[in-house]
């Protein structure tokens, strides 16, 4: 057989997922042609999909030594890179691919990919809009800047883009998951409903269906679409235990296990004390971070770090307890878990309002949900008479505190308990949507929530009251991005909230 007709029995040995018959054949080309450019590059590919990762990259950079002008090879490189978390490097291989050929739609998606990877979202979206310009729009193109663009919460572009795709493409499940997240971006809540509809084969459509269902309140239809969630984001080392559905627990161990973000872990922990009174004992698996605040919650046995191996009988996500609990509706909603803290010690009259302007920077809509420092200025303009301090805890804080011109109240703060024992004695704060939110809720402390027109689901579609917070005010986007007018109404709810003392 000859070396082209080996060739194509690889690749379409590859093209079906047969890819250890697709290597076999590659390595044996390469053992008669050592120097074949191509068999190196698609037997980079069959290592990669394998997680050799070390073996892929040398397999492709041999590819590329003998055909350096050879893009495709590049754009494979620099995912490989991207899969092993060399963001940098698989940066600066993208960028010598568009240095290469600047006008190959393919590598600037590429470097476009790895910036988004990055968070880089707005220096993405430029490229793909370049991309738009040196070829025919390809529905790869389209999707990717419809992506971005709901990234940057310019829910608008993306459906227009989404839209686009989806003509050259009508039945992709992808593409209407998009178009839902863009419709449901801009409250469309109907026609989001719709979209991840078409969506619901898989588990994303279902899951974005199901944050729709919440925004709008409707719980009973929304949770059991939430578990969707379970298909990307469940713990492995738990799949092989029986899942806990709501039945009596009468004398067995339930492991629940925390998922996704602090707030969340903080936001569900209000359903371990009515677990507790099911008749077994309750573990709740936590990473390092959140065991001592689990712990300060009532209803919870033991906390066991998420790492270490603990025996149980069932487990449950916790986030899937308000299914498993009978919260139907929103009037169902049992008031936050009250964290165990010190009594604060206050000295002087002045009352004191915390500020939080920023949250976790890992999250990929944190360019949404956050503001710069500067923001909050005419707010404590407004208010000389308020102690304003900083309680944002995360890179550069001590740095961004000082720019505002605000104490660091959690310089030596190294733990979420400590922040919410640091709260407990403030008289207000003043947050954009992050972990803290949830704290003052747990300790009691009236807040003003300033959120982004995107908001989670959890804060509802409308309205400035939160059936999972009493005690906070909630203030929305009109724009998105906008926050002057939020600001503006949080100056007002100071007001409310704090009114100044009489001369």
């Amino acid at each position: 057989m000859s070396r082209d007709d080996m060739f194509r029995q690889a690749v379409a040995h590859h093209r079906r997922g047969e890819l250890d018959r697709a290597g076999r054949i590659y390595a044996r080309i390469l053992r008669e042609r050592p120097e074949d450019a191509d068999c190196l590059h698609l037997l980079g590919l069959v290592r990669a999909a394998a997680s050799d990762h070390d073996e892929a990259r040398r397999l492709i950079d041999r590819a590329i030594a003998l055909a350096p002008n050879a893009i495709l090879y590049r754009i494979n490189l620099a995912e490989t890179l991207l899969r092993q978390g060399q963001a940098t490097q698989a940066e600066a291989v993208a960028r010598d691919a568009v240095a290469i050929a600047p006008g190959d739609d393919a590598a600037l998606r590429s470097l476009a990919g790895v910036l988004r990877h990055q968070r880089r979202y707005e220096e993405a979206c430029d490229l793909l809009k370049r991309a738009l310009t040196v070829a025919p729009p390809s529905p790869a193109t389209l999707t990717d800047i419809g992506a971005t663009l709901n990234y940057l919460g310019l829910n608008e572009q993306s459906e227009k883009y989404t839209r686009l795709a989806l003509r050259a493409a009508p039945d992709n499940p992808g593409l209407w998951n998009n178009l839902g997240l863009a419709l449901k971006g801009q409250r469309r809540l109907d026609e989001a409903a719709q979209a991840f509809t078409k969506a619901a084969a898989t588990p994303l459509g279902r899951f974005g269906l199901a944050q729709t269902l919440l925004l709008a309140g409707r719980y009973r239809d929304a949770w059991p679409l939430f578990d969707a969630r379970l298909d990307f984001m469940a713990p492995r080392e738990l799949a092989d235990l029986p899942a806990w559905t709501g039945e009596p627990l009468a004398g067995r161990t339930l492991l629940v296990q925390t998922e996704q973000g602090v707030g969340d872990t903080i936001m569900m922990g209000r359903f371990l004390e009515p677990l507790s009174h099911m008749g077994g004992r309750i573990v709740v698996r936590a990473p390092a971070a959140q065991r001592d605040l689990v712990a300060a919650m009532a209803g919870s046995h033991r906390v066991a770090d998420a790492a270490d191996p603990v025996a149980g009988d069932v487990w449950v996500p916790m986030m899937s307890l308000p299914r498993w609990l009978g919260v139907d509706d929103v009037a169902q909603i049992p008031p936050p878990a009250r964290l165990a803290v010190p009594p604060p010690t206050r000295t002087g009259a002045r009352r004191r309002a915390g500020l939080v302007w920023r949250g976790n920077p890992a999250h990929r809509y944190d360019g949404c949900r956050s503001m710069r420092p500067d923001t909050l200025r005419p707010l404590i303009a407004a208010r000389p008479d308020i102690e304003w301090l900083s309680v944002y805890k995360g890179p550069d804080d001590a740095a961004e505190s000082a720019e505002l011109g605000v104490p660091h109240a959690l310089a030596d703060s190294a733990t979420f308990l400590q922040t919410a024992a640091r709260m407990a004695g403030l008289d207000l704060l003043v947050t954009v949507d992050t972990a803290v939110a949830h704290l003052a809720g747990s300790v009691g402390l009236p807040a003003i929530v300033m959120i982004n027109k995107d908001c989670d689901w959890r804060w509802l579609a409308d309205g400035t009251d939160s059936p999972w917070y009493p005690q906070a005010r909630v203030l929305r986007q009109d724009v998105e991005g906008e926050w002057t007018a939020v600001i503006g109404r949080a100056i007002d709810a100071t007001a409310a909230l704090l009114p100044r003392p009489t001369d």
